[in-house]
């Protein structure tokens, strides 16, 4: 191999290099701009959520959720499990879950889900810890009901992947 050809490989591989670099970056900063909309949007539906709480006595319903995040504008949300119906009344607020993503969102070959607390508290639970916490508080028919409707329901295909 002469000169030339030894400068052009190397000058190949850097510029290969620099380019997965970038896109590798990019996909970390867009899925923490996603996140960060996602746990900001899980804090307003908190927020209405504590509001009709104190308003009515007890917590809202799915539909009126629903109809908060079209309202509010939320989008990058994603899908939503809100528990409010599983929730016995008189539940401990500082540990019992309100609504989570079902979708994980990732972050440097990390999965975790954000997690809406009764108390109104909004965290990103690793993928682990949040399987622990969800095997604690969800029940058998709870989780048949999840089986049924949530994780076998089929997506359309106009339907953007935000995530």
């Amino acid at each position: 191999m002469n000169r030339r050809q030894k400068n052009l490989l190397t000058n190949l591989i850097f510029v290969l290099i620099i380019t997965v670099g970038f896109v590798v970056f990019m996909t970390n900063i867009r899925s923490s701009i996603n996140s960060s909309e996602a746990a900001k949007s899980m804090e307003l539906l908190g927020k209405e959520a504590l509001k009709y709480l104190r308003q009515y006595g007890s917590l809202p319903s799915e539909p009126y959720i629903e109809t908060v995040r079209k309202n509010l504008g939320i989008v990058r949300l994603g899908d939503i499990h809100y528990r409010a119906q599983w929730i016995d009344f008189g539940a401990d607020a500082n540990n019992t879950v309100l609504a989570y993503t079902t979708k994980p969102f990732k972050r440097f070959f990390k999965k975790y889900h954000i997690v809406l607390w009764l108390d109104g508290r909004v965290e990103r639970c690793a993928e682990v810890e949040f399987e622990k916490i969800c095997h604690e508080q969800q029940q058998e028919f709870e989780l048949e009901w999840l089986r049924k409707h949530i994780l076998q329901k089929p997506r359309m295909p106009a339907e953007p992947d935000l995530f």
